[in-house]
């Protein structure tokens, strides 16, 4: 099941955009400045605190990069190659949904992007 803040927004079809960081970019980034907080009092690096904190630019990318995603074609069911075997069974083999993507931002991965 997902989580509340992405439920209304994904279809199982991916017809539908990944929305919730523009929706809720306000909690987000209230929620992620106390993680950077608590990654402070823990002693967290800079770079990794760099790489922990979002702003709204982040995010907004974050939300496009979500996007680009939903928008490649669906290549579930898709048959990758098939034939038969000299028995006259025919065997396909096909494209199957294997899990959930992560996303991960980086600045380097930023300036790539720009």
């Amino acid at each position: 099941m997902l989580p509340p803040m992405l439920s209304p927004c994904w279809s199982r079809r991916r017809k539908t955009p990944f929305c919730a960081p523009r929706e809720d970019a306000q909690a987000i980034l209230a929620a992620n400045a106390l993680d950077i907080e608590a990654g402070e009092a823990n002693g967290l690096s800079p770079a990794m605190l760099d790489r922990l904190r979002l702003d709204p630019d982040r995010l907004e990318a974050i939300a496009r990069g979500v996007e680009e995603v939903a928008e490649l074609p669906d290549p579930v069911g898709e048959v990758i190659t098939e034939w038969t075997r000299p028995n006259n069974i025919s065997i396909e083999q096909v494209r199957v949904p294997i899990g959930v993507i992560g996303i991960q931002t980086s600045p380097a991965m930023q300036r790539c992007s720009a």
